[in-house]
């Protein structure tokens, strides 16, 4: 299950496992503030923005944290989407690579059938000559022969 482990950063200890996100979290920002410490965590796997908070003198929610948040989730998105739209481009280039791999491929495998059929014709032809061949030689042991 996937969480977020807090150490203790003298002893080194894990103090706490923040649970919430269901896929990996691949980003953190943490915000100490007079009144709280804060804890931001994103999930592009789960598509959400936890906000984690220890020593709160209030339960209400601070307009400015949610903001802030809203930034850090929207500016995750923007990273995300620019990567998509880099997977996309390099995706139609190596699209087109393909293609004319592809035909190349297909040009290739044109010309070997038509060297096979004129070796097969050459094959024939030879072959012909050398029952020929065979017929005459035959017939010319069959003449000393006689």
């Amino acid at each position: 299950e996937p969480s977020i482990s807090v150490w203790d950063s003298k002893t080194m200890r894990l103090v706490e496992k923040l649970k919430g996100h269901t896929g990996f979290v691949n980003s953190l920002v943490k915000v100490e503030r007079t009144e709280t410490l804060i804890l931001w965590s994103g999930s592009l796997a789960d598509k959400t923005l936890r906000v984690w908070r220890h020593r709160l003198t209030s339960d209400e929610p601070d307009i400015a944290e949610v903001k802030a948040s809203k930034a850090v989730y929207e500016d995750q998105c923007a990273v995300l989407q620019s990567a998509l739209l880099n997977s996309r481009r390099q995706m139609s280039a190596m699209e087109a690579t393909a293609l004319d791999v592809e035909c190349a491929a297909v040009s290739q495998i044109q010309l070997l059938a038509e060297d096979r059929e004129t070796l097969a014709m050459l094959s024939e032809s030879q072959a012909e000559k050398i029952l020929r061949l065979e017929r005459e030689l035959a017939a010319s042991r069959q003449s000393e022969a006689g």
